[in-house]
């Protein structure tokens, strides 16, 4: 969590994603990240034209936003700025999942665990880009 947020925004861009899971050390869900929220994000928390304070080796003196700072913002901004995901567990099918995501406004991914609860542990991770490449 306390991974710079910059890195995870060029890891999704290296990979050409747009969005990731978090899980904890439980590998239980925590939330998701978009890459374009998060660029956005970082673009805020530096006021504009602001060249960041460094210091003599050239580092910036306050430390970068990390991912846990992204995410304690998001967590601030209320139950509407949260994604909007399904669980299901992983006795479920692709159909299954491409049912529950288009009958869940919004949704676009299904986050599959052992007992499809989203307290229980993430199995994988289903993106609706992933089931309709799959159909294909």
């Amino acid at each position: 969590m306390n991974k710079p947020l910059q890195d995870v925004v060029n890891e999704l861009e290296s990979r050409n994603r747009y969005r990731v899971i978090v899980v904890d050390a439980d590998k239980k869900y925590v939330n998701m990240v978009y890459r374009i929220n998060a660029s956005a994000f970082l673009v805020q928390s530096q006021p504009e034209g602001s060249n960041p304070q460094r210091d003599q080796g050239g580092d910036p003196v306050s430390p970068p936003p990390t991912l846990k700072n992204y995410l304690d913002w998001r967590h601030e901004q209320g139950e509407k700025a949260q994604p909007i995901v399904i669980f299901l567990s992983e006795s479920a099918t692709l159909a299954d999942a491409d049912a529950k995501i288009k009958e869940t406004i919004g949704c676009r991914d299904a986050i599959v665990t052992t007992d499809g609860k989203d307290t229980s542990p993430v199995v994988i991770y289903v993106t609706d880009t992933d089931i309709n490449e799959y159909k294909q």
